[in-house]
């Protein structure tokens, strides 16, 4: 089979042929004939809901609010506002707001850590000043430290997958890397020991005992050797490298300035022009949410993926550089919420009240 289709070309063929499960081969349909049909082969994929997960948030806030009135000459009030919470918020999944399927459908709740809206460390500091004339100055300004990703296997095998990627044994693919849980880089592994991670990887689990569970069930059976295995691509395969000077998840940092005017109307309307500075100081912002570099990595050099390449590629984990034009993820003007900490903005304001 290798001889006459090549590696990627044999393991396609088998994977066709049903050498997985049904999830990979018909799509979640029934499969009779693959290798693993599951529990219930009648039955094929069937994905139901269940209240097994465990999200938890905590975290110690401090709070210091002033009130000072006849503040200076020219102002009449002025209140501060210093702001910090330390904190963790971690589920099963990046996304705890929605519905999600287990990394571990054996158990559940084994891959548990940051989801993708936890930040470590948050700062905010607010002064507003009520001054003569009925103008009104704000500053606002944010900083919080970078959001989490969790390094998962690329998809590349097909019906074959459950070969490559499926490492804890549970019929699902694209599986979290080993020795890493959900939410790992930026937390437990950092730019700095991604090197050594993938090094550890390749030499150890990839290099070593690359059979997954499926795998070592057909060399079980007399089906494959695990030679015959290795020489299409039927095990774990190896990461590519990542590039040098690696670039992290950035922090999120903004200064915002307003200045609006309170005019009254009569007694029932008031009117109030304004004039605002988003970033002022044009801080640049990577990785905010939505849009953080992805955590799927990519094989590497010794795999025979067709997608394999030597070091990961740009906006993935491990081949962002820290370079000029090594980070292409900034964050750009949108509508609403989501140009926080976008480049320097300018906003006219006009609000009547009644």
């Amino acid at each position: 089979m290798v001889a006459k289709l090549g590696p990627i070309g044999a393991l396609d063929a088998y994977g066709a042929a049903g050498i997985g499960g049904p999830a990979q081969v018909t799509a979640g349909a029934p499969c009779s004939y693959c290798a693993f049909p599951g529990l219930r082969p009648n039955l094929g994929v069937n994905v139901v809901d269940m209240p097994v997960g465990r999200s938890v948030y905590s975290g110690v806030l401090l709070s210091l609010n002033q009130e000072i009135t006849n503040f200076s000459r020219g102002v009449r009030s002025a209140s501060f506002r210093f702001s910090y919470s330390h904190s963790k918020n971690v589920s099963q999944g990046q996304d705890a707001t929605h519905s999600l399927l287990a990394n571990d459908y054996a158990n559940p709740d084994r891959f548990t850590g940051p989801d993708a809206l936890d930040r470590t460390h948050q700062v905010s500091i607010a002064a507003n000043f009520d001054l003569e004339h009925s103008l009104q100055l704000s500053f606002l300004s944010h900083f919080a430290s970078p959001l989490p990703v969790t390094l998962r296997f690329p998809q590349e095998a097909g019906g074959a997958e459950v070969l490559v990627t499926d490492w804890n044994g549970d019929g699902s693919t694209g599986d979290l890397v080993p020795n890493t849980t959900v939410g790992a880089y930026m937390r437990s592994s950092k730019p700095g020991n991604l090197p050594q991670l993938i090094t550890q990887y390749n030499n150890i689990t990839a290099g070593n005992s690359p059979q997954t569970p499926a795998g070592n069930a057909l060399l079980n059976a007399g089906i494959f050797s695990l030679a015959d295995l290795q020489s299409m691509g039927g095990v774990l395969q190896p990461l590519a490298a990542p590039v040098s000077h690696l670039a992290g998840l950035g922090w999120y940092k903004t200064f915002d300035v307003r200045l609006g005017w309170e005019h009254h109307l009569g007694e029932r309307f008031t009117l109030t022009p304004s004039l605002s500075l988003y970033n002022l100081f044009n801080f640049a912002n990577f990785d905010t949410p939505g849009y953080v570099q992805s955590g799927i990595l990519n094989f590497g050099s010794g795999s025979l993926m067709s997608g394999a390449t030597l070091v990961q590629p740009q906006n993935t984990v491990g081949g962002t550089s820290s370079f000029a034009n090594g980070r292409t993820n900034r964050t750009s003007l949108q509508p609403n919420m989501n140009a926080s900490g976008a480049p320097r903005s300018l906003e006219w304001g006009l609000k009547l009240s009644f």
